[in-house]
């Protein structure tokens, strides 16, 4: 999901996934299709952190393994044995496993912290990113990018401070992943920090709405208030969704019919808040590119279609904008915007300074959001500038100009 864009825009010193990997090291260590032995990735981290040496250290490890499709290394134990079949139940004692066998290896790195004398002046954060469904409450809801109920949106964070003694404590409240870095920084340094989200910890902290949304077709969007939780579609007809958690915490009796005012409410909210923290959220990376944060309205978000539109090529997969290019790069248009309902052919129409013409069709799949659309030029492309339009059935999508100049520097070679 483009999350290379994102890490590399942060003030990592190191980073790894393991596709960066050798060859060999990926065959070696493959799981799944995409899911590698996260020991071994371990390993590679531990290493980093002997390698500080005495210096403080901040190490991020995200886990693969409790993603679908549940995979464990051979030679791992299974704690439960597999179910028949790739139902609900199956799909569960496979999920057991993984977690099992995360827990194995976040163990891993807990039990080397111990025996180098880390362990002790260490703060160990360990929260998920998302739930996960196996059909429990509502039968087609399965892994978690196919509804925003509570058993695809609900979380934990666990906080590890091994110099306190005074034993486990489990607060309820209702908070948020944008809780968690301001919790982390308030534990280890004093002052304010520029931070969205609360420290859970500040005998301040007041509860307040938490907003989430998939972009996984149909998107949702959605947000908790107190008892109330509330859930719509973006794009499309199905009606919205509000339950009373303190009643109903399964999500079984959709009582929006019977709250107009606080669904008009709860709408115009969620609308809002995605409408600003799209915009924010690239405010604050270096370097991100300047299409990519142009802030989308909220009739924007309401309507399928691309509504940004950005030049320039692939580096290592992520796209580079850049709206002067060498005549000789292998140069892409992206796109972002809202999937379609169905899969819908896009016509791309090129003009050259010179006036010239050239158009090609490109399917976009019904749940793509965005797309990277290549020129497939065959010469080298005039200098001057060019115009791209995207139309559906002679309707205008979008449009814009980029320049391309000899002295461009030049990226990624097209092969004419």
């Amino acid at each position: 999901e483009n999350l290379g864009v994102v890490y590399e825009n942060l003030p990592f010193d190191e980073t790894f996934t393991p596709e960066e990997g050798t060859e060999d090291f990926r065959k070696t260590n493959k799981l799944n299709s995409w899911g590698l032995d996260e020991r071994r990735v371990m390993d590679k981290a531990i290493g980093w952190i002997d390698g500080k040496g005495a210096d403080p250290f901040f190490l991020e490890y995200m886990t693969s393994s409790t993603h679908h499709p549940y995979s464990i290394p051979k030679d791992f134990p299974a704690l439960v044995p597999p179910g028949s079949g790739d139902g609900g139940q199956d799909r569960k004692s496979r999920y057991t496993n993984a977690l099992n066998f995360t827990d194995a290896v976040v163990k891993q790195l807990l039990d080397h912290l111990k025996e180098k004398g880390k362990l002790d002046d260490t703060l160990v954060f360990i929260c998920g990113d998302h739930g996960e469904a196996f059909g429990d409450w509502h039968p087609t809801n399965m892994t978690h990018k196919n509804y925003i109920y509570d058993e695809n949106v609900r979380n934990f964070l666990m906080v590890i401070d091994p110099k306190k003694t005074d034993g486990p404590t489990a607060v309820p409240l209702v908070a948020s992943l944008g809780d968690v870095a301001p919790s982390l920084v308030g534990m280890v340094a004093a002052g304010h920090r520029d931070f969205y989200g609360q420290n859970l910890f500040d005998p301040a902290y007041k509860e307040k709405i938490v907003y989430f949304h998939k972009n996984a077709t149909p998107e949702k969007w959605g947000l908790r208030d107190g008892k109330w939780k509330f859930i719509a579609q973006k794009v499309g007809a199905p009606e919205p969704e509000l339950y009373d958690l303190e009643k109903d915490p399964h999500e079984l009796n959709n009582i929006a019919d019977e709250h107009e005012d606080l669904v008009n409410e709860y709408s115009l909210l969620v609308k809002h808040w995605y409408v600003k923290l799209n915009k924010d959220y690239g405010d604050r990376l270096k370097n991100f590119h300047k299409t990519a944060n142009v802030a989308l309205s909220i009739d924007d978000l309401t309507t399928p279609g691309p509504k940004k539109l950005a030049f320039g090529y692939l580096k290592k997969k992520n796209f580079k904008e850049s709206n002067v290019l060498n005549p000789e790069e292998d140069m892409v248009a992206w796109t972002f915007g809202v999937a379609f309902a169905d899969d819908t052919q896009v016509d791309y129409e090129w003009t050259a300074p010179s006036g010239k013409k050239r158009s090609f069709k490109f399917k976009f799949e019904k749940d793509w959001t965005s797309a990277h659309v290549y020129h497939k030029a065959v010469e080298p492309m005039e200098e001057g500038k060019w115009h791209l339009k995207l139309s559906d059935a002679g309707r205008t999508l979008i449009e814009g100009d980029f320049q391309v100049e000899k002295n461009a520097p030049l990226h990624s070679r097209r092969d004419f």
